[in-house]
């Protein structure tokens, strides 16, 4: 069993190395990191840990001459525990590979993206079938006849139970974590009745640098939801232009390798306040647009009496949906910027090259109501009306002439 001996040594010591090596890659700290400008909490743990890993299998392997008896033996259950878990921790890194096909990698190192994941994918799938070899060596020294590390019965039991329960306990609290990682969403899990216009937000128990939420109908996957994701390392928020009336709204929360899912109905119907509103500046900016690109919106809510100031708000987040800078005038005051990092007052600089929209309020017109909209920009001012009738619990907007071709953006 001498061969079978220095073998497994050799694996071992192969895999911390290799383990060390390829966490360096992943760690922004070397000058050979891989990913260029691309910086991600979570990738840099990964390669700390890919580091640390394979320096314990190091230490271990250095020991396994040095220890007998029931030491060694306590070592190579250890041992194969550590290398299953080094095992697992490869296939992310496949998986992420396969997925973007070393797109990160192409722009800096490889001209073809398809050879950039599998150049990329090969330390991994190295390192896992070194970790399976190291796995089935260590089994067969604990196992074999011929081997004096073999588990008699009794030990056998006793190390089966200790493996058996260390995974269980790192399973259940994998799951606890999956469960309890964020505290609270809005709207809650189950809610009806939210307004068409409402924003969704997911509150994290622990800080990511990571995340993101998928937001769909459930009863309907095709129907896309148009609006603006906002992150930052406790929250995620989302502002829709305006969902649907009477459908389940499916969210599911992405932070780290973390997910959340939570679903709420909404309202029947759209109502006269924000979602009428809304819906009108939702037909302004649809495609496609005639004019030049504007790069900031200002808003003027002001004649919007019925509205609270924050409904106000409300209303200009939905804009984030069209264009990525949004000011908004609820009151007298200046405008201010709607977005998630809070810049203060809208600069004159800014404001020269804005596109300045006011919104009248609306008048009863028939069965619906007439809504004007003022648009200013380079000097330049235009005013489009618009009729809003509710139909099936939407509201459906026509403009009373054709529409000026300096919309927003061509």
């Amino acid at each position: 069993m001498e061969g079978l001996f220095r073998r497994t040594f050799a694996w071992i010591m192969a895999t911390g190395i290799l383990s060390v090596i390829v966490g360096t890659c992943y760690v922004p700290l070397f000058s050979w990191y891989v990913l260029g400008q691309e910086t991600e909490g979570e990738i840099t743990l990964w390669g700390m840990l890919a580091i640390g890993g394979g320096g314990v299998t190091l230490i271990g392997g250095l020991l396994l001459p040095v220890l007998t008896g029931i030491w060694r033996k306590s070592l190579l259950i250890i041992g194969v525990l550590g290398m299953i878990f080094m095992a697992l921790a490869q296939i992310m890194p496949i998986i992420l590979n396969i997925t973007f096909y070393g797109r990160a990698i192409a722009e800096t190192m490889i001209t073809n993206p398809a050879h950039g994941g599998i150049l990329m994918m090969l330390p991994h799938i190295i390192l896992l079938t070194l970790s399976i070899v190291v796995i089935g060596h260590m089994l067969r020294m604990l196992s074999s006849k011929e081997s004096s590390d073999r588990l008699n019965k009794k030990q056998a039991g006793i190390a089966l139970t200790v493996i058996a329960s260390l995974v269980l306990l790192l399973y259940g609290y994998d799951k606890y974590l999956d469960y309890s990682w964020v505290t609270s969403t809005y709207p809650a899990n189950g809610a009806v009745h939210v307004p068409l216009h409402e924003s969704i937000t997911v509150t994290f128990e622990e800080e990511s640098d990571s995340g993101g939420l998928m937001v769909q109908y459930a009863d309907d996957l095709t129907i896309p939801i148009q609006g603006v994701t906002g992150f930052n390392q406790k929250m995620l928020t989302f502002t829709p232009d305006l969902f649907l009336p009477g459908k389940t709204v499916e969210v599911t929360a992405l932070a780290g390798r973390r997910s959340h899912t939570f679903t709420f109905q909404t309202a029947s119907a759209a109502n006269q306040d924000i979602d009428l509103y809304r819906s009108v500046l939702n037909h302004y900016f649809r495609p496609p647009q005639n004019g030049t690109s504007v790069e900031v919106v200002a808003l003027d809510t002001t004649a919007l009496t019925e509205l609270k100031d924050q409904e106000k708000e409300h209303l200009a987040k939905g804009m984030l949906a069209y264009i990525g800078e949004v000011a908004v005038k609820t009151s007298e005051q200046d405008y201010h910027y709607m977005g998630q990092v809070e810049r203060g007052t809208m600069e004159t600089s800014s404001a020269r090259s804005a596109l300045y929209l006011t919104l009248e309020q609306a008048k009863a017109q028939g069965e619906g109501y007439s809504i004007v909209i003022t648009a200013k920009r380079n000097g330049k001012e235009t005013h489009t009306e618009y009729v809003a009738i509710e139909q099936n619990g939407r509201w459906e907007i026509t403009p009373t002439q054709d529409e000026p071709p300096n919309r927003p953006w061509g």
